[in-house]
């Protein structure tokens, strides 16, 4: 006997789920939309330049070029090591979820060790 739990089947048109269904028709989970502090959160980041964040970058390139002699493995680990001992940490206020890549807000973080070919685009 097949376990009727185990197949797939479709949903019929107009069919809820069950996130749906706790929400009333034609809203999200949130009644009264984002909340005070989220709204000042998302300013907060749309109103900083977007840049680039070159501090993982730099640290990743000073370990590398004093440990030439070590292995791929060692490298990444001795970079890794400096990169938790040395990138600044910020927390913005108001933050919940905290931590980033980067050492800023809105900052993109480069990763030299992966690839460096967008550079080549960035320059043209």
């Amino acid at each position: 006997m097949e376990n009727p739990g185990s197949t797939l089947r479709a949903e019929s048109p107009g069919t809820r789920t069950s996130c749906e269904k706790a929400a009333p028709a034609g809203r999200s989970g949130f009644p009264d939309g984002p909340s005070p502090r989220v709204l000042r959160l998302k300013e907060s980041f749309l109103s900083r330049q977007p840049r680039m964040c070159c501090d993982r970058a730099l640290i990743y390139t000073e370990v590398y070029q004093n440990c030439e002699n070590l292995p791929v493995v060692l490298k990444r680990a001795a970079a890794l090591r400096e990169t938790l001992v040395r990138m600044p940490i910020f927390i913005e206020p108001e933050e919940v979820i905290m931590g980033h890549f980067a050492s800023r807000p809105r900052a993109a973080e480069v990763f030299p060790e992966v690839n460096m070919a967008f550079m080549e685009e960035i320059d043209h």
